[in-house]
Formats: structure tokens, C-alpha cells, sequence
């Protein structure tokens, strides 16, 4: 049995202790206003946790000298655009696409753009097609522009792509969607 009694000064052990006594229910504390907690709330949001983990791959990314640790993250990066995609969050994937993109276009370091070319490919495939059709069957026009701005981010060469899973879509509002994402490539 481990005692810290001599590790803690008196005055911090006395204060804890009130503290301990004086523990209230979260749910029931009403000394914040409400805007201050929802605004709180937001922050820890699964949405706002899932940009800020894009945010910081991107920025992991962009910080890599070393190719191998670039592909390393690359490869992360990858896997989380397609859980990204599978729940719906485009915003925080057409990001990390974006940043991957601007690697090959801008990076310092010639191996890493070199290397980001294959890794666009890696998220090009159409499984990750129908999972963006599976979100267009509602009427939601944030999610609905998330998901152009998504298959914007990954470019021209979507489009084949796109183009095979609207061919095998049947659902109606689905394949409106697709024609209008399709057909804002020009």
C-alpha cells in the first residue's frame, strides 16, 4: 500500500478533500449557461473530432522529410478517408485529400510528391464510389454538397468512376445526385 501523505502538502490534500465533498452531478450543474455548453458540446463533437484528426494527419504529413514515415502517414491518411466516407463525413475527407494532393503538387521533399501520386489512386476506387451513393438518397444539401466537394477534391479521375456507379444505382434521388456531381465536371 503506497501512502503519498508526505509527497502532498497539507493545504492541497485539505482543498481536495472539499472538492470530493462537494462533487456535483454534470448533467445537473446549471452554473454554466446554456450557449457556453452546447458551444462546448461542439467542440467534442464526433464530427468536429474527425476534422480535427484530418486537420492533424494533414499537418503530420506536411511536416515528414523522411519518405517512408510520409508513406506510413499517407497510408493512415488513406484509411481514414474511407472511414471518413463510410459515415458520411466528406468535408473532413475531401480535406485530407486535398492536403495529400497539395503534397504531390508543393512538397518540399521530390520522393514525397513522387510517392502522393500512387496514394491518390489508393482512394480511387468504386467501392468508395457507392458508398458516396449510399449517402445521396436524402435531401440534405450540405450533405449532398459535402459529398461534390469530396469527389471535387479527388478530381477528373472520379469521374469514370462515378459514372460506373450511377449506371448500377436504381434509387431515384441517388442518381440525380450523381448526375449533378457529374455533370459539374463541365
Amino acid at each position: 500500500d503506497h501512502d503519498d501523505t508526505p509527497f502532498v502538502p497539507e493545504a492541497y490534500a485539505t482543498e481536495l478533500a472539499r472538492v470530493a465533498d462537494r462533487a456535483v452531478d454534470l448533467d445537473r450543474d446549471t452554473t454554466d449557461p446554456p450557449g457556453r455548453l452546447n458551444a462546448w458540446t461542439e467542440t467534442v463533437s464526433d464530427d468536429r473530432v474527425r476534422q480535427l484528426d484530418a486537420h492533424l494527419l494533414a499537418d503530420l504529413m506536411q511536416m515528414k522529410r523522411d519518405v517512408p514515415a510520409w508513406r506510413e502517414l499517407a497510408g493512415l491518411a488513406v484509411a481514414r478517408i474511407n472511414v471518413l466516407v463510410v459515415v458520411g463525413e466528406f468535408e473532413a475527407a475531401a480535406f485530407l485529400v486535398t492536403a495529400i494532393r497539395l503534397q504531390h503538387e508543393g512538397h518540399p521533399t521530390e520522393g514525397i510528391r513522387a510517392a502522393a501520386a500512387p496514394i491518390l489512386g489508393e482512394v480511387l476506387n468504386p467501392g468508395l464510389m457507392r458508398h458516396v451513393a449510399s449517402h445521396l438518397d436524402g435531401s440534405d444539401a450540405s450533405a449532398i454538397g459535402a459529398a461534390k466537394q469530396f469527389c471535387h477534391a479527388l478530381g477528373t479521375a472520379v469521374i469514370p468512376l462515378l459514372a460506373e456507379v450511377l449506371s448500377r444505382e436504381e434509387r431515384g434521388r441517388p442518381r440525380q445526385h450523381l448526375i449533378a456531381i457529374l455533370a459539374a465536371f463541365g
